[in-house]
């Protein structure tokens, strides 16, 4: 069944530039790495809980999961950039990191879907933490860092980004 016709159906008129698609975070869905350990690795081992280990192992099989949304009818496939992956040190970022990130995005290009990234999705690497983390007056600026690597090699292939999932919630993890 195309989802995205019955949805347009169901709920018509939508313009046709509705976009309906699906969403993945790179924390669940991309396995552990030891060497590019993010705040929630740490947080997951501190309170004792289920680490994500292999998690849905999106890195070598996204290539499924953007062709399925493509026979769901998607017309978008959102996707975040694991922060602490492209940047494991303090301004030294990883092109092999950035080069996976391409590759998705030519994949759901490929499949006739609209790449839209989120560069900040409740993650980010333990460099930052160990300065500050969110509430370091030198966030900005370390973020900007961040997401200037991020825009000038994916600028041209991406229309749609997302700064920072969901913000209204990120004060609740400070709370807990």
């Amino acid at each position: 069944m195309n989802w995205a016709k019955a949805f347009r159906r169901a709920l018509s008129p939508l313009p046709a530039s509705f976009m309906f698609g699906v969403a993945t975070a790179d924390h669940q869905c991309e396995a552990y790495d030891p060497q590019r350990e993010d705040i929630r690795d740490v947080w997951e081992r501190e309170r004792q809980l289920t680490p994500r280990g292999r998690a849905t192992d999106f890195e070598s099989r996204f290539a499924e999961d953007v062709d399925l949304a493509r026979q769901l009818g998607c017309t978008a496939f959102r996707f975040s950039i694991a922060w602490s992956r492209v940047e494991p040190e303090p301004g030294r970022f990883d092109q092999a990191a950035f080069d996976y990130y391409r590759r998705l995005i030519s994949t759901i290009r490929s499949a006739g879907m609209e790449p839209l990234l989120t560069l900040h999705h409740f993650t980010w690497p333990v460099h930052v933490q160990q300065r500050g983390g969110m509430i370091d007056d030198g966030f900005p600026a370390i973020y900007a860092a961040y997401v200037g690597q991020v825009v000038k090699r994916f600028g041209q292939d991406v229309r749609w980004w997302i700064t920072f999932n969901e913000p209204t919630f990120l004060p609740l993890g400070y709370l807990k």
